[in-house]
């Protein structure tokens, strides 16, 4: 197909025109059946929100733009350094636009407008009463004239295309604690108060890469009332704990002042700081009059996402479709892991040992696998004409050509055969990932595996970043009759 832009550079209108009707019509597109799936920040963002709104937290959103004033009224004299990061919003001048006769001539010989009509429809342009949006609709409307008349009269005037932004002292946000402050000093409510937002922020960057964006999406929090940094602290850490995620603290060397002195604290999960917290200044309070303690976090929802999804690039985070990345089979074979795992190996050992020795025992059969005083462990099959594990027990996880199979050690079968010499293994079998959900648990009862259809029917993940990829180039197939029972009494 010929592409449209040259022709549209000779004849806009006759390019336009004549290639939109190629979209005119029905071309019988159904929906898909399948269901869509939500960004990686969404899905631990609504996993995060109903943590905190549990914890008696209320949603609210913030302005992202705001005069600078705000900046030097809670930073102080660190505020050139925080000005500098930012961006500022400039508009564009509306310029004094007279209508030339050579002009004028132009636009009676394809149309004829009132031209007393368009030079007021300029003048009142210029005063701000038409909103330049609008500006084609305008001539539409006061002039008489068709659409495409109406953009070959404004492309006679290059006056409107050269226009140089004026800067103004409006800015994006770039850290949420702006719009916290006078956000908190409009409130009319007694404390205590417990309030997150969830939004982008601006930074200007000097470079974008896998640690630095100038526009990422986060979360804030702040808790105003009788509470101190202390107090702080152990909301932090309940929110993470109900994350799954046991944090530690450090005080930051470097105090920011729009913080109280000594109460600015990192917060870290394996080794990567993950949260920002403090209380806010009594001297930036006191510009806002907030006669009230405010307690300030800044849960880092992109590094959270990079750590609970094995992502290490804060681009691929935010922007999959366009930072997407291949993984190789070995990455895929390191990203798979134990949903639950145990903590005494060597029970799972002494499970799958047992299993693997009796596996073809004929059935109905019964084989205590551990006992002492307080605990029996036993593998068993009460179904008669069959055996103690099925055949696909001992099937181990290989990664082949971007996919994942479970498949026997050894087969005769030429694919198989293909998988085993070609794929990476770690040499994980059904009954050791099976084994590692008993123990980890260790609960009286029947813990029974049947027919294999996914990887977590015998205890295995893969992050979900992983998943996509494999969805989108291969696939997952780890199909097969295990059934096997193991009963603790």
């Amino acid at each position: 197909m010929d592409s449209p832009i040259e022709p549209s550079k000779k004849d806009f209108e006759q390019g336009w025109k004549g290639e939109s009707s190629r979209f005119y019509g029905s071309k019988g597109f159904v929906l898909p059946s399948r269901k869509g799936k939500r960004h990686p920040l969404s899905v631990h963002l609504r996993k995060i929100e109903d943590i905190l709104l549990d914890m008696g937290f209320d949603q609210v959103f913030l302005k992202p733009v705001w005069d600078e004033k705000h900046v030097h009224l809670q930073y102080g004299p660190e505020a050139p350094a925080i000005l500098d990061r930012l961006y500022y919003l400039a508009s564009l001048p509306r310029p004094d636009i007279g209508v030339p006769q050579e002009i004028e001539n132009a636009i009676l010989e394809r149309c004829a407008p009132d031209m007393g009509e368009l030079k007021q429809i300029f003048r009142d342009y210029k005063m701000g009463m038409i909103d330049s949006g609008e500006l084609v609709e305008t001539f539409v409307h006061r002039l008489g004239i068709a659409t495409e008349d109406a953009l070959y009269v404004l492309s006679l005037f290059p006056e409107l295309a050269d226009i140089k932004p004026d800067p103004t002292s409006k800015t994006l946000i770039s850290h949420f604690t702006t719009a916290w402050f006078p956000t908190l000093a409009s409130l009319r409510r007694d404390p205590p108060v417990l309030l997150y937002t969830w939004g982008w922020r601006f930074r200007r960057e000097q470079k974008e890469d896998a640690s630095h964006l100038r526009a990422h999406y986060n979360l804030s929090l702040v808790v105003m009332g009788d509470l101190g940094i202390e107090d702080g602290k152990e909301i932090v850490r309940e929110f993470f704990t109900r994350l799954g995620m046991e944090v530690q603290f450090a005080l930051k060397e470097n105090q920011p002042s729009y913080y109280a002195y000594n109460t600015n604290y990192e917060v870290f999960w394996k080794g990567m700081e993950v949260a920002d917290i403090g209380m806010f200044s009594p001297i930036a309070l006191d510009h806002y009059k907030i006669e009230y303690p405010v307690f300030n976090a800044g849960p880092g929802l992109g590094r959270i996402v990079m750590l609970k999804e094995g992502i290490s690039d804060l681009r691929q985070v935010h922007f999959p479709e366009l930072y997407g990345r291949k993984y190789s089979d070995g990455e895929i074979l390191e990203s798979l892991y134990l949903i639950k795992k145990a903590v005494n190996t060597e029970l799972v050992s002494k499970i799958v040992e047992a299993a693997r020795q009796h596996k073809d025992a004929a059935s109905p059969c019964r084989f205590t696998v551990y006992k002492d005083k307080t605990i029996q462990i036993e593998v068993v099959e009460e179904e008669e004409n069959t055996r103690l594990i099925g055949p696909a027990g001992f099937n181990e996880l290989y990664v082949y050509d971007g996919s994942i199979y479970g498949v026997p050690p050894e087969s005769k079968n030429k694919r198989i055969q293909e998988i085993l010499e070609r794929g990476v293994t770690a040499h994980l079998c059904y009954m050791e990932a099976f084994a590692h959900s008993v123990v980890s648990s260790l609960e009286e009862g029947t813990h029974r595996v049947g027919m294999v259809k996914s990887m977590s029917d015998i205890n295995v993940d893969i992050p979900s970043h992983i998943r996509d990829h494999i969805r989108a180039q291969g696939r997952i197939d780890v199909r097969g009759p295990m059934f096997c029972t193991v009963v603790i009494s």
